[in-house]
């Protein structure tokens, strides 16, 4: 059987609102289920607290966390950041 490391497919899933959360949670599951890829999951943070509780029910761990939002923030200063990071 071919293995991810072999055929170098890699899948990043990028959540940062509760409702992508429960839609991709499915997902994420079948994903890292699959022998033939590698994936990883990272929250932006935009909504972290709500975004942690469906994590939690779902058994969800994000690979990498940027933790963008900060107080006031609008979508400009979330993209400026998630480009530095």
């Amino acid at each position: 059987m071919t293995s991810a490391a072999d055929t170098g497919r890699r899948i990043l899933t990028v959540l940062g609102t509760r409702p992508e959360a429960i839609k991709f949670a499915s997902l994420i599951h079948r994903l890292d289920q699959d022998d033939r890829i590698t994936h990883a999951v990272c929250s932006t943070g935009q909504h972290q607290e709500m975004l942690q509780q469906v994590f939690d029910v779902f058994g969800i761990t994000p690979t990498y966390d940027l933790n963008l939002m900060t107080h006031g923030q609008d979508l400009t200063q979330i993209l400026g950041s998630m480009l530095m990071t």
